[in-house]
This record gives C-alpha cells, sequence and structure tokens, in this order.
C-alpha cells in the first residue's frame, strides 16, 4: 500500500476517533439532567458493534451503479442487524484507486468494494472470462449467469487472496463513445480510431481486432484527453458515460455492446471472519439483494430510459449493424476458451439451447 493511500486512511481513521470523542462528551454533557434523560441519551448513544467501511471510485450518482449498490446494500444490512453492523461508503475515490481497495481488502483495512474485473487481473486469473469482448451476446444473458452455480463457484475461489467474492451484478453493455468528428455509423468508421480500453490484455487485443488503435490509459484521464484530442473516444455503459459527463467531450455513443460489463461485489476475508456467523449471512445475502436489483435497474434503464436521457442530453445515439463485429471478434473466444473455461462454455451453450 503505498503513502497516499495510508495517509487517507489514518485521516478516516482519525474522524472515527473523533466522532466517538464527541459522542462521548455528548453523553457527559447531559449527567447533570433528570435520571431519566440520562439513560434516554445512553440508549441512543450505544455504540455500534461492529463499523465496516465501503468504498468505489466513482462519483455519487442516481445513475451510478455502484452508487445504487451500497444504498441497497447498507440498508439492507443495518436494518436486519438492528444497527449493531453500520456501513460507512467512501464514494468518489477518496480512499483511491481500484487497485489500492484491493490491497485494502487484503489487510483488513477496507471491508467492502465493488469494482470491474480487470484490476483483479494481477491477483488471480479466476474471472478473466469476464474481459472477452463478446462472450456474453446482451445484458440478459450476463445478468442470468450473475445468478448461476458457475458464477458462484468462480467467486469462491478469490479466498485464495483473501478476498470474499460477495455478488456479481451485470451493469450493461459497454458501447463506444467518440469525439463529435467521429460518429460510428458502421464497424468501418471505428478504423484507424484511437480507443481508450481498459488495462487488460485481452480487451486491447479485442479492440485491435475490430480495427481500432487500443488505448489503455487510467480513467480518470480520459476526458481530458478526449477534450484534447489524445484519444478519439472510449468504450463504457450508459450510467457511467452520464455520470461522468463524457456526452460533454465525446457527443456520439455507438450501441455496439462490444463488451457485457459486471461489477464484482468484493469484502475483506478478513473483516468477514471477525463478524458473528450470522452477520456474515446477512451480509452475503444482502449483497445477492443489492446485486440483483441493480442488475434489474440497469436493464431496464439500457434498453429505454437510458437511451431517452441520452438523446435528451443531446448524444448522437447510433446502433451499427452487430455482426461484423462479432464476426471479427470469433478468434479470442478460441484463443482464450481455456481461461473462459469449460464449465462457463457449457453454461453459456446450454443457456442458448433453452432459447
Amino acid at each position: 500500500m503505498n503513502s497516499i493511500t495510508k495517509l487517507r486512511l489514518a485521516f478516516v481513521k482519525l474522524a472515527f476517533v473523533l466522532v466517538g470523542v464527541l459522542v462521548l462528551a455528548t453523553v457527559a454533557s447531559g449527567c447533570g439532567g433528570k435520571e431519566e434523560s440520562v439513560s434516554t441519551k445512553k440508549e441512543e448513544s450505544a455504540p455500534t458493534k461492529h463499523v465496516l467501511r465501503a468504498a468505489y471510485v466513482t462519483a455519487a450518482s442516481e445513475y451510478d451503479q455502484h452508487t445504487r449498490l451500497f444504498k441497497i446494500f447498507k440498508e439492507e444490512v443495518e436494518r436486519r442487524t438492528n444497527g449493531d453492523v453500520q456501513i460507512v461508503i467512501h464514494p468518489g475515490g477518496e480512499l483511491g484507486g481500484e487497485r489500492e481497495y484491493i490491497e485494502m481488502l487484503q489487510t483488513g483495512d477496507l471491508a467492502f468494494t465493488d469494482i470491474a474485473g480487470a484490476p483483479l487481473a494481477g491477483y488471480t486469473d479466476a474471472l478473466k472470462f469476464l474481459d472477452v469482448p463478446l462472450l456474453f451476446k446482451d445484458i440478459e444473458e450476463a445478468y442470468a449467469f450473475t445468478k448461476s452455480d458457475v458464477a458462484k463457484a468462480k467467486l469462491k475461489k478469490l479466498e485464495d487472496i483473501g478476498l470474499v467474492g460477495l455478488s456479481l451484478s451485470a451493469v450493461g453493455g459497454r458501447h463506444i463513445l467518440t469525439v463529435k468528428e467521429h460518429p460510428i455509423y458502421s464497424i468501418d468508421d471505428l478504423q484507424g480510431l484511437k480507443i481508450r480500453v481498459m488495462e487488460t490484455p485481452i480487451q486491447v487485443e479485442g479492440m485491435k481486432l475490430l480495427g481500432a488503435v487500443a488505448t489503455p490509459m487510467p480513467y480518470t484521464e480520459c476526458y481530458q484527453a478526449m477534450q484534447t484530442g489524445v484519444i478519439d473516444g472510449m468504450e463504457n455503459q450508459i450510467p457511467t458515460y452520464i455520470t461522468m459527463r463524457f456526452y460533454e467531450v465525446a457527443p456520439n455513443y455507438s450501441m455496439v455492446g462490444w463488451l457485457q460489463l459486471f461489477h464484482i461485489f468484493l469484502a475483506s476475508k478478513e473483516a468477514m471472519d471477525s463478524l458473528p456467523p450470522e452477520y456474515q449471512q446477512i451480509i452475503r445475502e444482502a449483497a445477492e439483494k443489492a446485486a440483483a436489483e441493480t442488475s434489474e435497474w440497469t436493464i431496464n434503464f439500457e434498453q429505454e430510459e437510458g437511451v431517452k436521457k441520452l438523446k435528451e442530453l443531446g448524444v448522437n445515439v447510433t446502433h451499427p449493424d452487430k455482426k461484423p463485429f462479432m464476426e471479427r471478434l470469433k478468434p479470442l473466444n478460441e484463443k482464450y476458451k481455456d481461461l473462459i473455461g469449460e464449465d462457463v462454455l457449457n453454461w453459456l451453450e446450454e443457456c442458448r439451447e433453452k432459447k
């Protein structure tokens, strides 16, 4: 963990200490009152047994899936534990970036985070298959997978690196957004454009197969990079496109769904092991509920409200033929079939046979 992260943690911990001192001072100041009043204040200020911190990198917003997930999760856990477990949420990268969150989970300095799969690639191969473009053909198929036994078995493997995989959310297709000068109406319009992708070899390779110049870069630099012409666009899902105001510098949005994105809801194994078994079960159930409701909201948003909102914002929404994209990306499934795993491929085959 770097010094900046440690400094952030120190400030957060100091804040908790100061809050505790203020609470004690408030209780003490009421000792001269009536006995009934003192008793009431003691009940009201009874300390929470377990204070657990959660963090995510995006800005808090009604359109942000991390925000939505943690709101549901916090309310469910605190209600079902009668306030014995309190969830304190840090949005907007207050405690650092996603790789730092993973390290903080491993040391027990953070209890929960919700991240895309890419940052986990440096720690485990268990979920790398989620980064394969067009492995899942649409969001409904991706959502069905999140509830499968195969998905749960994959999450279980994260315990080998000190993490607990609580749930998966299907958070929408990653579509391609581009600057004003480069709308995409067909795969031909993508040729030679500099498109930012997440920092995973599979996605870099996939974007190259589509004919673009794959350009990995930190997420936080994308707005300015599009504004200054360093890149011509990037790929992202609708809620994040709106939340981060990318439409201001990239007003073209092409619904190609080149990748179905999943968010992985992670807990610290150390933090979970410190809790009574009944609270661990409540957390697991609350995480599954939060993920399911977030996925269902995303499906509705992507198919209806989201596109309507984009058009209200003046975005040029296009719908290129998806078949040429799928044809270009076919070699990835064959090349990475061992990474994807026979269990996932069998699940996909069975899922599609039922339709």
